[in-house]
């Protein structure tokens, strides 16, 4: 059944192989937590750890997750499907598209509906900026992996600098080429993604949440959470939760 604008839903992914294809709208999974592997065609790769998957209508894909995992799955009308088809079935987190997915959740998690006026254009039109991106330094992505298990350690931009062997300022700039963000904007990030997950699926308190994800000061955490998603924590939990 074609579809006439973008269906927004918060999806979780077991860890048994399973395929199929869509026929009638283009699909992104964009991740939330956790990391889902990918068989898009013929192509291998993961969604997670700043990269996300677009399947193109019609195109076969399998999928399995790997522990706890949430995704943003959009499906997309049919429309500019060429350009669709050109894009490669795995790109990078862009900074305006991760601003706009927690945009996005927030949508969601304050119960309003599954679709978003003009969220399909903008997906679309983020999706190619992304993808006509330069090419990043390969010696990133190891870091973002690191980060992504260590991200509620204190850690300094000089001991990131070095797991990649670059200096601090050829790090920092290429960092800044693969992400769209600082190291430290990046860090930021994945607090508050593995803060969001917190609060939908565990009793924690504010505070353990904050502790859990690298924060020691309640109020500090709160103040980044409602910079980024215009809600308390608090709010974001009871509203999610609902």
């Amino acid at each position: 059944m074609n579809i006439d604008e973008a269906q927004l839903d918060m999806r979780s992914y077991p860890g048994e192989v399973h395929a199929h294809q869509h026929d009638h709208y283009h699909q992104l999974v964009l991740p939330c937590e956790g990391a889902l592997e990918m068989q898009v065609g013929s192509r291998e790769g993961q969604v997670g750890h700043g990269y996300l998957a677009v399947v193109a209508a019609g195109e076969s894909h399998a999928f399995a997750a790997r522990g706890d995992n949430r995704f943003l799955v959009a499906d997309l009308p049919l429309a500019n499907t060429d350009a669709w088809q050109a894009l490669p079935p795995f790109l990078p987190l862009s900074q305006p598209l991760r601003q706009y997915i927690g945009f996005l959740q927030s949508w969601l998690a304050s119960g309003h509906t599954a679709s978003v006026p003009g969220s399909d254009q903008v997906l679309s039109e983020l999706l190619i900026a992304g993808a006509e991106s330069p090419v990043v330094d390969r010696r990133i992505e190891p870091v973002r992996e690191w980060m992504s298990q260590h991200f509620a350690e204190a850690v300094s931009l000089p001991q990131l600098a070095a797991l990649a062997c670059l200096s601090v300022r050829q790090f920092s700039a290429r960092f800044r080429q693969a992400t769209g963000q600082s190291p430290q904007q990046y860090l930021i990030s994945l607090r508050l993604e593995k803060a969001q997950a917190l609060l939908q699926q565990t009793d924690m308190s504010l505070q353990q949440v904050s502790d859990a994800v690298g924060y020691t000061s309640l109020s500090a955490f709160s103040h980044r959470f409602r910079q980024r998603f215009d809600v308390s924590p608090g709010y974001y939990r009871r509203n999610e939760q609902a």
